[in-house]
């Protein structure tokens, strides 16, 4: 801490292996809420941070992704229109992460702000939602199904009801039943795919469904022989 100014700082502790600091041009508060960890060790971070510029005295929602070794490989900043905080924070299994909080909007107070971003911290898309009162709307949890599915819930306030329970869920992705490892072709590899995951702890497939060849709401042996049949026999 210096001159009352907090950075967020991330530690994992194992006799602290590594520190790392992120600190925004701002100068102003950098406060880390949340932390996930992928299957490869690497560190997801967000929180709100101080912005930039004009909106100096607002706040921004920052995600940082580093490797195993503490090491930063990117940080992405959202800046909705003034106050922008993260509330919750999942990575799905092809590395892709998603964010979602509460941010203001235009004349509509605290919208619930969900994001995407790729395992290259590119931002895919953003989903607002604002309430039929136009009053704070804030997202507090996220959860992603093997569908690929995003649901979140949280608190929305309305004039006549005050706060009320408001849980939506999104529908994103489109796949190919057998593309297992979601290339957009169906081919050896994602035999090869299918068994690493099936025989060596490798990881599933994602959306699951793209692994379920024969439709038949199991990831299985069959669904390899499936796969065989079709790309070298002839088969459906």
């Amino acid at each position: 801490i210096m001159s009352g100014i907090t950075d967020a700082v991330v530690i994992t502790l194992s006799e602290k292996n590594w520190v790392s600091r992120y600190d925004s041009s701002g100068q102003g508060n950098d406060i880390a809420k949340f932390v996930a960890v992928d299957n490869n060790g690497n560190v997801y971070a967000t929180g709100a941070s101080a912005g930039n510029g004009p909106n100096s005295n607002s706040t921004d929602i920052v995600t940082i992704k580093y490797d195993s070794d503490g090491n930063q490989l990117w940080a992405s900043r959202y800046d909705g229109s003034w106050e922008d905080s993260p509330a919750a924070l999942v990575v799905d299994p092809a590395g892709n992460v998603y964010v979602t909080g509460g941010s203001s909007g235009i004349g509509t107070n605290l919208d619930f702000a969900t994001l995407k971003y790729d395992p290259s911290g590119n931002l895919r898309w953003v989903k607002r939602y604002n309430g039929r009162g136009n009053g704070n709307d804030i997202a507090v949890a996220l959860t992603i199904d093997r569908s690929g599915g995003i649901t979140l819930t949280g608190q929305s306030y309305e004039k006549e009801t005050k706060d009320d329970y408001v849980t939506i869920k999104y529908n994103q992705l489109l796949f190919y039943r057998g593309d297992a490892n979601q290339d957009k072709k169906v081919t050896i590899s994602d035999i090869v795919y299918l068994i690493s995951y099936l025989f060596k702890g490798g990881p599933p497939p994602y959306p699951f469904a793209s692994g379920d060849c024969n439709c038949d709401g199991t990831v299985i042996i069959s669904d390899v022989i499936f796969l065989v049949n079709y790309l070298f026999k002839g088969g459906p």
